[in-house]
């Protein structure tokens, strides 16, 4: 974030002119907090996984199995649980390690990794292998999985294939998130039936339970190795971001009560990752707010300024669906003072989008849990009054509510990519 624009640098600071020298002091001051902000990054892969022994030595042994006996191909792995609890962090370290070690010793196997969030099961497919689908390029799923093979699979003693977030996928209102989970399990648990001499084993990585997108011959066929990763306690996340800190800040920069105020905050959504980007905020906010220690004054200021950015950064990734459906709830809970039925929605959705609307029943039973998952929206079921039956009704955090219509008021200026 540019400090010049900063909401705090110009409440608190805007009678400075804002010259080079002053740039150079926040430098000079940053280098004094931090001793390695790196760690507090979310792209940050820790050297050793607190709390997660048991879950990396299954799947390490799964794995390393064949490498002990080459008959002994890996199982399947379905790697499931909450978000922020480790799993996309621990694959990628995991697959760092056997690749590096079937490296040394001349072992033809190699791991791969791919996410399939935000993007379509052809999209994940061609990401896969090396190309860029976009609509309407003509390319079909078996075509692609058949160049995956060609080119990356056949070339392998073994590959490991990792599919991380398949229940963020991306869908259209032709293929929808059952069937296109369903086609890439389904596919690459049936490689035996399709394709001669080649050995892969899949990992699938998800927030949610996969299993009820699956149809019946795709179950007989996924008999996987599960992995559970369960959510962090309070008192383990406060173990994880103290031993982050003594990484991350030099010494006496976190006051004593900080990280327990941090924690509070935490409490009821468990979330690591939101912790550890209020500590990296607030390391830069320190210079800016002209303290010297993070206490609980700074923690505060930088939990609002992250989940601002959150909010922020959600909405620009919308479609023009989503937004519609975000902003017109957001809009509506504002000016009546009441949450807006999730027809009224429809209404408002079907007047204003351009082209063919989708179905009710797509935006009530897709987009809409997207958007719940996403912590944008939030419904629920209430009855109309004695004999009226009931209604859906949908609302957004009262506490940023300006916020989202704000959001949304940008990205529809900007336009929707």
């Amino acid at each position: 974030m540019n400090v010049k624009n900063h909401k705090l640098y110009k409440y608190k600071l805007y009678s400075h002119i804002m010259t080079d020298s002053f740039y150079k002091n926040i430098s000079v001051l940053s280098k004094k907090i931090f001793k390695n902000p790196e760690v507090l990054k979310d792209r940050y892969i820790p050297d050793k996984f607190l709390f997660r022994d048991n879950e990396r030595k299954r799947i390490m042994d799964e794995i390393m199995m064949y490498f002990y006996d080459n008959r002994l191909e890996p199982n399947d792995i379905y790697i499931y649980g909450p978000p922020s609890t480790g799993k996309t962090h621990m694959i990628k370290s995991i697959i760092n390690e056997v690749n590096e070690f079937a490296k040394k010793y001349e072992w033809n196997i190699q791991m791969i990794y791919t996410s399939f969030k935000n993007r379509t099961y052809t999209q994940g497919l061609g990401y896969l292998a090396g190309i860029n689908v976009k609509p309407k390029s003509g390319y079909s799923s078996d075509d692609l999985v058949r160049r995956i093979v060609d080119n990356k699979l056949r070339k392998n003693d073994l590959t490991g294939i990792v599919f991380d977030e398949i229940d963020k996928m991306r869908f259209t209102s032709t293929y929808k998130i059952d069937t296109e989970i369903d086609n890439l399990v389904g596919t690459f648990t049936k490689f035996y039936e399709m394709f001669d001499n080649v050995k892969i084993f899949s990992i699938f990585i998800s927030n949610k339970d996969i299993n009820k997108y699956l149809t019946h011959p795709t179950k007989s066929t996924f008999s996987p190795l599960h992995i559970n990763f369960r959510g962090y306690t309070p008192s383990e996340i406060y173990k994880i971001l103290e031993d982050r800190c003594k990484m991350a800040f030099n010494d006496g920069i976190i006051d004593d009560n900080a990280l327990s105020a941090l924690i509070q905050k935490l409490k009821t959504i468990h979330d690591l990752r939101l912790g550890l980007k209020t500590l990296f905020m607030s390391g830069k906010l320190l210079p800016i707010l002209g303290k010297d220690k993070i206490d609980e004054e700074v923690i505060d200021k930088a939990f609002e300024e992250v989940q601002k950015n959150m909010v922020s950064d959600r909405i620009s990734k919308l479609d023009y669906t989503n937004l519609l459906v975000v902003y017109y709830t957001a809009l509506l809970q504002k000016e009546n003072h009441n949450y807006p039925q999730m027809t009224e929605i429809y209404n408002i959705y079907k007047k204003n989008i351009i082209g063919k609307p989708l179905s009710f029943n797509y935006i009530s039973n897709y987009v809409v849990p997207r958007l719940e998952g996403e912590g944008l929206l939030m419904s629920e079921v209430k009855g109309l009054g004695r004999g009226r039956g009931k209604a859906r009704f949908l609302y957004v955090d009262e506490g940023w509510i300006d916020d989202i219509i704000l959001f949304c008021e940008g990205k529809m200026k900007e336009g929707i990519s």
